[in-house]
């Protein structure tokens, strides 16, 4: 006879209760989040554009709940799958969200760190001055007067996004019913993998640890408090400035506990170069660089120096990073064969025609012909077409360059918010590819090699009007002419190469005074006094490098 217990008949029964009126639930919100989408199109005519029916969907999506909310900023980074006019309204829904009961946010903190707040802190500002979807920041003081910032995680919007993870696919399916299913799903995924990522504070500390290494000038970087942090918390060292929030040109923003801007700041296109170089120098050319961040994550000192407080940070793969490089390079110099073999190389799938498909899209995209009214036709905007183009024909991003689009998608929105009408991304790349060059010929050579090639390319350079002069003649004259030379003595020699090595060292000392005035400024190095000395500097070493060319141009007559 088989002896059966009851209470594991018991227990198993109430298991499989709890399991059917968890999927009921589930259904059942499944249902109401496709009828809330469907009645937030009613009135809008089918006809209308794009953008109306995203605002409306937009608005839909901040009362169905923070998860919500959430899935519309994130597919606001989401350039692959999503028209440009569509991602700027969903980049509207604000982050900012109630914060925490005080009491509730207290008992979190000194769970986290397992003591009390006042063994911690001599002051702990349990109102937070910054709470938002991911996490809410408190200012704090230590003991010896000294301000932090305590960041504490909202682990319970994971928990909600997971809750939500079989409705929130029914987003995508009503914004871009193009898109096939398997990328919906997989828009989720990469989703719940961005949140866990970032509620983990060991992830943000290495991070921000490892940003701006590698890169000249170095950001600055936030001093962190080993013994105050933990998992889910993380206190820092307050970074005097202003952030990006603050200095941009605020926009228009959904919902009704959107804050309004009181003034609009002026354009600064100088940061949003400064801005886009930074981001750019450490994607391609260092080593951690930030994938995910809000402007509230970003600070500019009074200097100008730029540093980045939160976010998530991720890596290129070395073998991305040079293809990356062209890609952007090329789409810089609107050369749309170079920038589709050097994309083509990141991307998996797609038509089995080696390409020529992209090739076509890209020398025929234009933006506001092709992502709708609102498209921006800076080269931000043709990036924007050039992934959705390559998603239409079926191509998928690698994992690590769909983190590159969504960083340089955030990028480009702050960019244009401090300088509306300024092409900055396109200005940060014209900067670096010529900082780089430099960097190229200068590990190329050694000295002595880099003074004689030096020397050889000026004295030809010198040379090279008198000989346009001369091939311009004989075209005019319809002849030719033959010029004798005497020979120069040896003295004379001597005396033309010390004075062509003369105009060498100059050059490059004027070359060095200018990179190095260029460098000490985007430190935040040097005062208002930065710019006239170099000026004056380079007015001396100019007139005598005149000095010098005339000097040279008497002996050689």
């Amino acid at each position: 006879m088989v002896k059966t217990h009851w209470w594991k008949t018991s227990d198993g029964g109430r298991h499989r209760a709890e399991r059917r009126r968890a999927e009921r639930h589930r259904a059942e919100r499944h249902s109401l989040v496709e009828q809330r989408l469907a009645a937030a199109l009613v009135g809008v005519d089918a006809d209308a554009p794009a953008p109306v029916k995203t605002a409306a969907l937009g608005a839909a999506l901040c009362e169905l709940g923070p998860a919500f909310r959430l899935f519309g900023r994130y597919l606001s980074q989401r350039l692959d799958l999503l028209a440009e006019p569509a991602c700027q309204i969903l980049a509207a829904i604000p982050e900012e969200c109630p914060a925490l009961a005080p009491e509730e946010s207290r008992a979190r903190v000194e769970a986290a760190l397992g003591r009390p707040l006042e063994e911690c802190f001599h002051h702990f500002a349990e109102p937070p001055h910054r709470s938002t979807l991911t996490h809410q920041e408190h200012r704090a003081l230590l003991a010896a007067g000294e301000a932090v910032l305590v960041r504490l995680s909202r682990g319970d919007l994971v928990a909600a996004v997971e809750e939500e993870r079989e409705s929130l696919p029914l987003v995508l399916a009503a914004l871009a019913p193009e898109v096939e299913p398997a990328r919906r799903v997989a828009a989720v995924d990469d989703l719940v993998a961005t949140l866990a990522a970032g509620a983990d504070s060991a992830t943000l500390i290495a991070g921000l640890r490892g940003w701006g290494e590698g890169s000249s000038p170095r950001p600055l970087v936030p001093t962190f408090l080993p013994d105050l942090c933990a998992p889910g918390l993380v206190t820092r060292r307050a970074l005097a400035g202003s952030t990006l929030t603050t200095l941009s040109t605020a926009g228009a923003r959904l919902g009704a506990d959107a804050p309004t801007p009181t003034a609009e700041p002026r354009a600064d296109p100088d940061l949003a170069r400064r801005l886009c170089r930074c981001w750019l120098a450490q994607a391609l050319f260092g080593g951690l660089y930030p994938t995910a961040f809000s402007g509230d994550d970003v600070v500019v000192s009074s200097a100008g120096k730029i540093g980045w407080v939160g976010g998530l940070f991720e890596a290129l793969p070395a073998s991305a990073r040079p293809r990356l490089w062209s890609y952007l390079q090329a789409a810089a110099a609107q050369d749309p064969d170079a920038a589709a073999s050097a994309l083509l190389l990141e991307l998996t799938g797609g038509p089995a025609d080696d390409g020529r498909a992209l090739v076509q899209q890209l020398r025929q995209g234009i933006p506001f012909r092709d992502a709708g009214l609102g498209s921006r036709d800076d080269l931000a905007g043709y990036l924007f077409l050039h992934w959705r183009l390559a998603t239409r024909l079926g191509y998928r991003p690698k994992p690590h360059l769909l983190a590159f689009w969504r960083g340089l998608a955030i990028v480009a929105r702050h960019t244009r918010a401090l300088a509306p009408g300024h092409d900055g991304l396109r200005a940060a790349i014209d900067r670096l590819r010529l900082t780089s060059r430099v960097g190229e010929v200068v590990d190329s050579f050694a000295p002595g090699e880099m003074q004689s090639l030096a020397t050889e390319a000026l004295v030809a350079l010198l040379d090279l009007p008198s000989k346009l002069d001369r091939a311009l003649t004989l075209a005019a004259e319809g002849k030719l002419t033959v010029q004798l030379q005497t020979t120069a003595t040896q003295k004379d020699e001597s005396r033309r190469r010390d004075g062509s090595q003369a105009v060498t060292a100059v050059l490059l000392a004027i070359a060095a005074v200018v990179i190095a005035a260029r460098y000490l400024q985007e430190s935040g190095i040097g005062g208002a006094w930065l710019e006239p000395a170099a000026t004056a500097v380079v007015v001396l070493l100019a007139l005598f490098l005149l000095r010098q060319l005339s000097w040279l141009w008497r002996a050689r007559r």
